[in-house]
């Protein structure tokens, strides 16, 4: 029973006394760890990510990457550095046996997507009000097993990126220019519906279209179990503001276009896991919901219980997990795999781990550097845009400054005088877009968010790859 290979490969997290906390500390303490993103969201999304992406990966028969270490530190993903750094050379070797090695891994995603249709259909006709648990712990595993399937690929997806860009850019950086998703992702046909709409001129057909468009994409605002509202109104507001850009996608000939596709296949991986995650999240929203009050919990304390710790409760017919419990992990909690065992850390043990990961962060510090993704230099204000509902902060010409962009935030990009990234690289969505609107851009600065702060002045020198602190506020 996929319950029961679930709960035999991890440590009961909720069992862990003072004593074995300290052990855990100081084995997290001892690996080094490369802090890769930032994301707000619930434990249990994030205990099943960490769970994907410890499963093997196959980059071809005999070449395979398995991570035994990963870590959530609040909002921080951490992984085994000693694991990332052995990457580049899996993936040389890989691209020596077969070149074409990425088409592969993007055919099981479009299995997997296949499957997540099915599921989402499903999900969408239930009525949950008349089955019983068992049937809803069914659904729930067929929701834990995609999820898994899915994510697990994002170990090597940003990695082959990085690989992919490092290697061509001895050639040409030119070459970049090609950094697109070697197919169309969801974002882009939603894209391509709001100029549908735009052209519309039949009031009626207009408001058909709108209706429509709501109902295929209201998961774009979703991300870790966390499920915000996309209305009418955003689509209205999205129709204003939307700007043509020119697709610089182009096909290269050459020796190297080897890298060039998996460079397109890992932005693509990366991208199409985050929108096939999204949809998931989103419509188990009404089934989180019906166990949720079956396990007598709210639907917050719920999605801080993770996935061993639901099937367990549903073995006993009542949460396993204290309230007391729950409750801290409101507050922080650390979730990882340490040596292949699953921990769960909150209290003291998570604000001492947060301290500890976060120290190197000097206030002293006057320069931040970074990946040049569009060169160019700007003197502005900072403005830390960490969510849609922070982009009313941003005023023309000022610099954004973010963990990360995703499709959202092209409206706020386009009046942006430069742009910053915590995470990413040539490829990612901040570099693309920034190129599409000449806009001077760094990404891959790993602090920007934690240094910067709303109203310092600044110097973006896209040109060099750095940003100097001018005056703090």
């Amino acid at each position: 029973m996929f319950h029961e290979k679930l709960e035999s490969i991890f440590l009961p997290a909720n069992n862990l006394n003072m004593e074995n906390s300290s052990e855990i500390i100081k084995e997290i303490k001892k690996k080094l760890w490369e802090n890769r993103v930032q994301r707000t969201g619930f434990l249990q999304s994030k205990a099943i990510i960490n769970i994907a992406e410890t499963q093997p990966v196959y980059l071809t028969p005999e070449i395979r990457i398995k991570c035994r270490n990963i870590l959530w530190v609040k909002e921080s993903n951490l992984y085994d550095e000693k694991l990332m750094e052995s990457l580049p050379k899996k993936f040389e070797l890989a691209f020596k046996k077969n070149k074409k090695w990425p088409s592969r891994i993007i055919k099981e995603i479009d299995k997997y997507t296949k499957e997540k249709d099915a599921f989402i259909q499903e999900m969408r006709n239930a009525n949950w009000l008349g089955k019983i648990i068992q049937q809803k712990q069914v659904y729930l595993e067929k929701y834990i097993d995609l999820l898994i399937k899915i994510q697990k690929y994002y170990i090597i997806a940003v990695p082959l990126t990085d690989y992919c860009e490092f290697e061509l850019k001895k050639y040409n950086k030119n070459l970049l220019i090609y950094a697109t998703p070697i197919r169309q992702l969801d974002i882009d046909k939603m894209n391509s519906s709001l100029w549908r709409i735009k052209k519309e001129r039949d009031y009626n057909k207009r408001e058909f279209l709108i209706k429509t468009h709501l109902d295929k994409y209201a998961w774009i605002k979703t991300a870790y179990n966390i499920i915000e509202d996309y209305t009418i109104n955003d689509i209205r507001k999205e129709l204003e503001e939307l700007k043509y850009v020119k697709s610089k996608q182009k096909n290269a000939k050459r020796e190297d276009s080897f890298l060039l596709d998996g460079l397109r296949a890992g932005i693509y991986l990366r991208n199409r896991m985050k929108e096939l995650s999204q949809q998931l999240w989103y419509y188990f929203e009404k089934l989180g919901n019906a166990i949720a009050e079956e396990l007598s919990l709210g639907r917050e304390e719920f999605y801080q219980l993770s996935p061993s710790e639901v099937l367990k409760s549903f073995k006993k017919n009542r949460c396993v997990v204290s309230k007391r419990e729950i409750n801290r992990r409101h507050y922080g909690f650390v979730h990882g795999i340490i040596n292949n065992r699953e921990i769960i850390l909150t209290g003291k043990s998570c604000q001492d781990l947060y301290k500890y990961y976060n120290k190197f962060l000097a206030n002293s510090v006057q320069e931040i550097k970074g990946s040049v993704a569009c060169s160019g230099r700007k003197v502005g204000i900072v403005k830390i845009i960490s969510n849609k509902d922070s982009f009313n902060k941003l005023r023309e010409g000022e610099i954004l400054v973010a963990s990360m962009t995703t499709p959202d935030f092209v409206v706020i990009m386009k009046m942006a005088g430069a742009i910053v990234t915590d995470e990413g690289g040539l490829s990612c969505h901040a570099a693309i877009v920034s190129r599409e609107l000449n806009v001077p851009c760094i990404t891959g600065t790993k602090v920007g968010t934690k240094i910067l702060k709303d109203g310092d002045l600044v110097e973006v020198d896209a040109d060099k790859g750095v940003i100097k602190i001018l005056k703090q506020n």
